[in-house]
This record gives C-alpha cells, sequence and structure tokens, in this order.
C-alpha cells in the first residue's frame, strides 16, 4: 500500500460525513430555534469546522458581544451567513470534529449560543456527536475541557480522564495530548464500545463520581 492509499484511508471516516448530519434531530423539539437549521461548514484533511444556524438574525456586534470563543471577523471566512449589510444568519453553535488516528474522532471548539444556552442544544448535539462517531466506525471520542466546570459536563455523559487509562495502553491515546499538550486542561475520551472500558481503564477507576474524578486530576496536576 502506498502512502497516498494510506492517508486516504485515514481521513475517509469523516469524509464520508455529510456536515448537515451534523444537526441533532432533538433541535426541531427546542422551541426558541427558529425555521430551517442549516449547517455552514469547511472540510479539508479529516477536519470539519462548522457552524450550525437558524432563521434567525445577529448582527456583527451582538455576535462580537455574545460568544467568547467565536471571533466575529471569524465572519468574513463564511460569507454565506451575509443576510444584508449588518446582518447575519444566528449562528445556534459552532465548533470543529478532526480524526487524529483511524480510532479517534477528536472533538474540538465547541459553543452554543449564550441566549439559547439551557435549552438542551448541548446535550443533543454532544449525544448526536457520539452516535455518529458510531456510525463512521471510531472507537474513541475525544476532546479537552479547560476547567472543571465544561469537564463535569463531558463526564456525567460518560467519559473518563485519560489519567484513568491503564499505563500500558496509554500510548494509544497520544495523539490527544498533541492537539493541545497542557498538562492543567482535562483531557476527556468516551468509549463508544462499551467493553473497551474494562480493557482500557484502570480497575480503580471505573464507575468512579464525577467529582472523584475532577478531584483525581486535580491532585495528580
Amino acid at each position: 500500500m502506498d502512502e497516498e492509499q494510506k492517508i486516504k484511508e485515514k481521513i475517509s471516516k469523516l469524509d464520508q460525513l455529510d456536515p448537515q448530519k451534523l444537526i441533532p434531530p432533538m433541535f426541531a423539539n427546542i422551541p426558541e430555534i427558529a425555521g430551517q437549521v442549516k449547517v455552514v461548514a469547511r472540510k479539508s484533511d479529516g477536519n470539519i469546522d462548522y457552524i450550525i444556524t437558524d432563521a434567525g438574525q445577529m448582527s456583527r456586534r451582538q455576535i462580537r458581544n455574545s460568544f467568547t470563543y467565536f471571533n466575529d471577523e471569524e465572519l468574513d471566512e463564511y460569507p454565506e451567513l451575509s443576510i444584508d449589510e449588518n446582518n447575519y444568519a444566528r449562528p445556534l453553535a459552532y465548533g470543529n470534529i478532526r480524526e487524529i488516528s483511524p480510532d479517534i474522532l477528536f472533538s474540538g471548539m465547541f459553543e452554543t449560543n449564550p441566549a439559547l444556552r439551557g435549552k438542551g442544544m448541548g446535550v443533543a448535539f454532544q449525544e448526536h456527536l457520539v452516535n455518529l462517531a458510531k456510525k463512521l466506525g471510531y472507537k474513541f471520542l475525544a476532546g479537552y475541557q479547560n476547567n472543571a466546570e465544561i469537564a463535569r459536563f463531558f463526564i456525567k455523559r460518560g467519559r473518563y480522564l485519560l489519567e484513568e487509562i491503564k499505563d500500558e495502553l496509554q500510548g494509544e491515546f497520544e495523539s490527544i495530548r498533541d492537539q493541545e499538550n497542557d498538562e492543567t486542561l482535562f483531557y476527556t475520551v468516551k468509549f463508544l464500545n462499551p467493553e473497551d472500558v474494562t480493557r482500557y481503564i484502570k480497575p480503580e477507576r471505573i464507575d468512579t463520581s464525577v467529582e472523584d474524578k475532577i478531584r483525581f486530576k486535580e491532585e495528580i496536576t
């Protein structure tokens, strides 16, 4: 097998994904979402940057003042979001996913519109992403969180810390740390095949509570 074929196989799973399929079906049941939901995306080399929008509108200033990480200048990279000189399609959420190994789908930055938080969008999206990753054939869904509060959200939904993985198997997950080498971050992994939990996780760390995991991480950092 030549190198070009190896590269094609490496990124082929994520290349199969139509970005419109990133929209969780549950979004249809959230009354605060207005009209048709769409995804504007950029795909390249096993990477998808995406913005999920609805029929609502926001000005550039509103976007700048609302989001923590989504820089309004990024709007210039997505001209299809422009409605007129002053208004843009309302971003519901934006983020990034990328394949970092044939088995690992990495969910990078993800932020929902602050005005719509608490409506179930974040939960619906993360559950939907788990299902998509399974269908695409990945074994693990991974990411990192900047603080304990955000990490709790993911740990409550079944993720384990990288530090809970058996020492002899840590090498299989080095590509996760390579995304952002900072030991103060919470690197977390969702095992998409339940039987892999006992294979990879240290026995004493299986089924520990969310708060126990947070303390465990803080004690070793």
